[in-house]
């Protein structure tokens, strides 16, 4: 029986639970009467990753970690910052025709449990994770501009652009953030300086108060809506939390810069881990975007990127629980970091719906382009055998699935380089909007333009009045589609036959033309 644990905990401050079903899997259940047009979950997602734009990638600065575009800033007015283009942002609707959910659940990655290849201190461990991040911040100094606009810095020879402290810190992680930190000249009072120390000391949940601090929820709700994009609740809990719940620190303080000179002189450093960006680099994001951008595919939409986003986080969360707790075996830290994509439904292969055969034949074009992109340094991170699991052909085969059919679609509205009005189309998953069924007439919609946070937030509001007890479901594909294509849509994306109130009353008032339908079922 599926373990709701975890997300009993996720959902403790929320007007709706996670239950169980054996038909259908996991479900939303409202706990009160909930009114129309109420929001009842707004969430950053467990991981995101952009797809593509209506200019090309190059032409763009968008946020690494959260994917939020970079105002625009007129170059006739250095250091005024000129407002982004103002587009219309259609309302999308109860579901966007290309968001992914899923409904019947199985799991089946299971990494081996090895013991770690050695002790290393923090230092040893930057060094062998990233060596090019202290050497690029020695050569050439990063550059900032204003917090309220960011941060720029220079990664593995790499301008990129952080929206956020909590960004910064989810990407680049602690250790990375010390010694870009570190090679600075001795100015503390440079935007980039606090910023590179405010991170830091975000990256291991700690204040200037000393204590943890989240935004906008009690410190105990923050611990328990922490595992939205961290790791079993019953095993361990690191400070690597979601973006947006990274402890807050006054990052225009002296006090910051100072929190992060210190971090050294004590067992925190033994904390001060690297986030996703010191698996996955600037260098191989690029591979991975140039070779999206060359083998599109309209039968295959989900970009390598995804997959190795996905490896990436895994990986550095495996290595903050090793670090975090010495006590732990490599096995058990790599089973609790890869738990939230193992949590993720898989459809199961029926003869006449999903088909496995697309997924292994994309793992089998990809493998190489991933393990170029990563396992250099997936070895140095977690070391040689858990870099295997990670890029095994079962384990791809199985986030690739698990992201094709739980993935939600992102539109992000702003203004590439040259000032021209654009969108981002990316894609994410979000931890409890995964856990949303379908239904043809839903009582929930989705909004995907990031409106609440300005990157890949996304929220789920009530169309209708809904029930005490009832479920809550959103549209996996639109809705204004005939049943049949409907239907059809559903069983070879997401491996099942929609049987919701809409459907079954327009297969009853259009029998003949429903028959075949059900017939090859």
């Amino acid at each position: 029986m599926e373990d709701l644990q975890d997300y009993a905990l996720m959902t403790e401050a929320y007007d709706f639970s996670v239950s169980f079903d054996a038909c259908k899997g996991k479900f939303l259940q409202a706990r009160r009467a909930l009114e129309s047009e109420e929001t009842i979950l707004v969430e950053v997602p467990l991981i995101c990753w952009p797809i593509g734009a209506s200019v090309p990638l190059s032409e763009t600065v968008f946020c690494e970690n959260c994917l939020k575009l970079k105002p625009f800033q007129s170059p006739s007015a250095p250091g005024v910052s000129s407002p982004s283009p103002s587009p219309h942002r259609p309302e999308l609707g109860p579901a966007p025709v290309d968001a992914g959910l899923a409904s019947p659940h199985t799991t089946c990655l299971l990494p081996g449990d090895t013991s770690p290849s050695g002790s290393h201190t923090a230092s040893q461990i930057d060094t062998q994770l990233s060596p090019s991040l202290s050497s690029g911040a020695s050569s050439s100094s990063p550059v900032a501009s204003s917090l309220e606009e960011g941060c720029e810095l220079t990664v593995d020879g790499v301008l990129c652009w952080f929206c956020s402290t909590p960004c910064l810190a989810n990407a680049l992680g602690g250790d990375s953030l010390l010694s870009l930190h570190k090679a600075l000249p001795s100015s503390a009072e440079t935007p980039v300086a606090r910023a590179l120390a405010a991170a830091a000391c975000a990256s291991v949940g700690v204040s200037l108060e000393g204590g943890k601090k989240r935004r906008g929820v009690p410190a105990e709700v923050g611990e328990k809506r922490k595992l939205h994009g961290g790791v079993d609740a019953k095993t361990v809990r690191t400070g690597d939390a979601a973006p947006e719940e990274c402890a807050e620190v006054d990052s225009g303080s002296e006090e910051a810069t100072v929190a992060c000179r210190d971090a050294g002189k004590d067992d925190r450093d033994k904390k001060l881990v690297g986030g996703w960006m010191s698996v996955l680099g600037p260098a191989s994001l690029r591979l991975l975007r140039e070779n999206t951008e060359t083998h599109a595919s309209t039968s295959n939409p989900l970009p390598s990127e995804a997959l190795a986003r996905a490896i990436a986080r895994i990986a550095a969360q495996t290595r903050a629980l090793l670090l975090a707790h010495p006590g732990l075996s490599l096995g058990e830290a790599f089973a609790a970091a890869s738990r939230p994509f193992q949590r993720l439904a898989v459809p199961a292969e029926t003869p006449a719906g999903f088909d496995f055969s697309a997924i292994l034949a994309a793992v089998e074009s990809e493998r190489e382009l991933l393990s170029a992109a990563l396992a250099k340094r997936l070895q140095a991170t977690v070391g040689s055998e858990a870099a295997g699991v990670l890029l095994h052909s079962d384990t791809l085969v199985h986030l690739r699935s698990a992201l094709s059919v739980n993935s939600q679609a992102i539109h992000l509205w702003g203004a590439s380089t040259a000032g021209a009005l654009m969108v981002l189309r990316a894609g994410g998953v979000y931890t409890l909007h995964a856990c949303a069924n379908h239904s043809c007439d839903p009582n929930c919609g989705v909004s995907s333009s990031g409106s609440e946070g300005g990157g890949s937030t996304l929220a789920v509001a009530t169309l209708r009045a809904v029930a005490p007890g009832e479920e809550l479901t959103v549209s996996y594909v639109d809705i204004s589609l005939p049943l049949k294509a409907r239907r059809e849509m559903l069983l070879s994306s997401f491996g099942f036959l929609c049987r919701c109130s809409k459907c079954m009353r327009e297969a009853e008032a259009a029998a003949p033309e429903a028959a075949p339908v059900d017939a090859e079922m």
